[in-house]
């Protein structure tokens, strides 16, 4: 039997798009609630049985240091109680103008808004999440990486 190597192949977005949305009217206040949202619309998709409604919290950590004297915020973490996302989901997750299907009341509808939200704020957009099985996988939306690959 002969068995094929498995290579993994990465996907960048087109320069012009990732800078173009990195430089979009996106504030601290708005890209955190976009961001934001997402874990709540994540909670929607969750039977009760599986996720009480006392344990469904978003909480929003800052990380600073201190420069020349200010405080200066280094990294933001958004963090939820959810399920989690499979490694498909989390490539779609980080995937500019991905289909993915929304609710009726979901704030999110073209698959730009996590992406354009965490890159108006920083270069980079790591997200850490579990599969069903307990494996944590991580995903990273780079935005000097992109602007090497042209």
């Amino acid at each position: 039997m002969t068995y094929l190597k498995q290579t993994e192949v990465e996907l960048l977005p087109s320069t012009k798009v990732a800078l173009s949305l990195r430089y979009s009217d996106y504030d601290y206040l708005k890209a955190t609630a976009d961001i934001t949202d997402n874990s709540v619309d994540s909670y929607k998709k969750i039977p009760f049985n599986e996720v009480p409604l006392s344990q469904r919290n978003v909480r929003v950590k800052l990380d600073s240091v201190k420069e020349a004297g200010t405080k200066k915020i280094k990294s933001v973490f958004i963090i939820d109680g959810a399920t989690g996302m499979s490694p498909k989901d989390l490539r779609l997750a980080l995937m500019y103008g991905s289909q993915v299907d929304h609710g009726e009341n979901d704030v999110g509808y073209y698959g730009l808004g996590l992406k354009t939200a965490a890159t108006t704020q920083g270069k980079e957009l790591t997200i850490l999440t579990k599969t069903k099985t307990g494996q944590v996988i991580k995903g990273v939306l780079d935005i000097d990486r992109i602007e090497q690959s042209g």
